[in-house]
């Protein structure tokens, strides 16, 4: 598994630091309500961003996370019940070193000027336009995604092509085993469906695999 992120308020990741861990599970939820820590992945932050903290005006930080580093499961589940798209729910309070980089966000009034781990930071402005609005530098944001989504992207992209390849690998030497055995059209469907039935645990022993040889990288 790849790095895996997580928004808070500078004043709540100082709050942590000074703690000794961060026991945050969303926007104003603790661990101890919820029960796991909400993360993203480096293609959904952004949207999390947008949906839960758009309104929030003090400064904002982005965790930067290795799961190999934690030591409490990390669990990919729907985000709401009943929901399709997964995220990654870290089952236990964060420790200080699992958290690689902390990047400042610009709030709504400005910029974020928290505390940094790792060698470089970047950061983000707000400006105001002559009817008194606010209109938002989305430097930061597109930094972080050039950095961080374009491998994660790409090594979630080549997870998932070869384990479909896996399985209609199966399903495709199953239908021309059963066609082989049987001309008349069932023995193709007969073995596509053998081959299903191979091919879902073996593609699913490839995915744990790859993710497993990902957390040793």
């Amino acid at each position: 598994m790849g790095p895996i992120f997580h928004l808070t308020t500078a004043a709540e990741w100082d709050a942590a630091r000074a703690a000794g861990s961060y026991t945050g599970s969303t926007r104003g939820r603790s661990l101890a309500e919820v029960g796991f820590v909400h993360c993203s992945r480096g293609d959904q932050w952004p949207r999390v961003r947008e949906a839960l903290y758009d309104d929030v005006t003090e400064p904002l930080v982005l965790l930067k996370i290795d799961p190999a580093r934690l030591d409490v499961p990390v669990v990919d589940e729907p985000g709401m019940p009943g929901g399709t798209e997964t995220f990654p729910h870290v089952y236990g309070p964060l420790p200080l070193d699992a958290v690689t980089r902390v990047i400042p966000l610009d709030g709504g009034t400005g910029v974020s000027t928290g505390s940094t781990t790792g060698t470089a930071s970047t950061t983000g402005t707000a400006s105001t336009t002559g009817d008194g609005s606010t209109t938002r530098n989305t430097s930061t944001t597109a930094a972080v995604r050039q950095e961080d989504f374009g491998p994660i992207f790409l090594r979630e992209v080549f997870r998932n092509v070869l384990v479909l390849a896996t399985l209609l690998g199966c399903v495709v030497v199953g239908s021309i085993v059963g066609d082989a055995y049987r001309d008349d059209g069932w023995g193709a469907i007969g073995g596509l469906v053998a081959g299903a039935v191979v091919g879902v645990p073996l593609a699913r022993l490839v995915h744990r695999r790859l993710q497993r040889g990902s957390v040793e990288q």
